[in-house]
């Protein structure tokens, strides 16, 4: 699912949404317990997120991603903070089961075609 994006440094081109994510420190001895953000962007190898969640260029977090109320949510077992530009940060997908990548993947063609 690659798609030529508008900024050389992806691979994949992300794609604009709004759904609600969970995020929680991907070691249980980091500081952030367990956050809620909005997720404003997605691809099959990061995300953005706007949210009062103090991270740091190099956190490594865990995230649940809750497309709609009425599955269970995604999961990334690891993504690395990349940018932190006030309360909008990037990340990096390091570490997804490959059941929720699956899931993942229908999910942005699903948003592809209704685009």
């Amino acid at each position: 699912m690659w798609l030529p994006g508008t900024d050389p440094r992806r691979e994949y081109k992300r794609i604009p949404v709004r759904y609600t994510v969970l995020l929680s420190a991907a070691h249980e001895d980091d500081r952030i317990q367990s956050e809620e953000g909005t997720l404003s962007d997605i691809s099959i190898r990061g995300c953005a997120i706007r949210g009062d969640v103090p991270v740091h260029r190099g956190d490594l977090l865990g995230l649940q991603i809750r497309p709609t109320d009425h599955e269970p949510p995604i999961e990334i077992d690891v993504a690395t903070v990349r940018t932190v530009t006030g309360r909008r940060f990037g990340l990096e997908f390091v570490r997804i089961r490959q059941e929720q990548e699956t899931r993942l993947r229908r999910i942005l063609v699903t948003l592809l075609h209704g685009r």
